[in-house]
């Protein structure tokens, strides 16, 4: 695990069970530096944003207000933790039943300069239909990014345009119907527990 990506790890963890005023260590190459976390300026998540939906339509976090929202950021050629994690949302929006009414599941794309609206209406379909696709130029992006406190960073892999690959984090944003803040769900989390943590704020 890279170093950012422990940093992200330790701040989700942070902000889902309030872990601060705690000595933690981050892993710096083959030693660990230890970080006191009471010094850790951390933002709290607003849940804001301002998109376009894959048709062209402006869509905002006020959009869906009545229904609990499943935000995850990602990019449509992500190898494998963004399927991942779009399949289990989509088997928990089966599981849920009826009560899927109440939930929107939506995948905001980190990448906007390579993932096309066609291009992302296409990689949503093919998990479950009901999943938003939402995009935006780079500073309508980057403002959600830190709305979300969200890790991302660009990792050229050749001297290609395409050869390149995107470190993010993995973890789902569950927001209540009143689009308030709910929680933070493990991307690898089991659907069970998904549809029980959703289950907690639509009932």
């Amino acid at each position: 695990m890279s170093e950012a990506t422990l940093k992200q790890a330790l701040l989700c963890l942070a902000l889902s069970t309030g872990l601060f005023g705690h000595s933690i260590a981050l892993a710096t190459g083959s030693s660990a530096a230890p970080v006191n976390s009471a010094h850790m300026e951390v933002a709290p998540i607003s849940g804001t944003f301002s998109l376009q939906s894959t048709s062209g339509k402006s869509v905002t976090n006020k959009t869906f207000l009545g229904k609990a929202q499943l935000i995850f950021f990602g990019f449509t050629t992500c190898s494998d933790v963004c399927s991942t994690v779009m399949s289990d949302v989509a088997k928990a929006m089966s599981d849920l039943g009826r009560d899927a009414a109440k939930v929107q599941p939506i995948f905001i794309t980190i990448d906007p300069e390579h993932d096309t609206a066609k291009q992302l209406k296409e990689y949503l379909a093919s998990f479950d239909d009901r999943i938003v696709g939402l995009r935006g130029n780079a500073a309508q992006t980057q403002a959600a990014v830190k709305a979300f406190r969200v890790y991302s960073k660009v990792r050229k892999t050749g001297a290609d345009d395409m050869a390149y690959s995107m470190d993010h984090s993995a973890v789902i944003y569950l927001l209540k119907p009143d689009g308030s803040f709910g929680k933070i769900l493990s991307g690898d989390s089991p659907v069970h527990p998904l549809v029980d943590d959703i289950k907690s704020v639509i009932q």
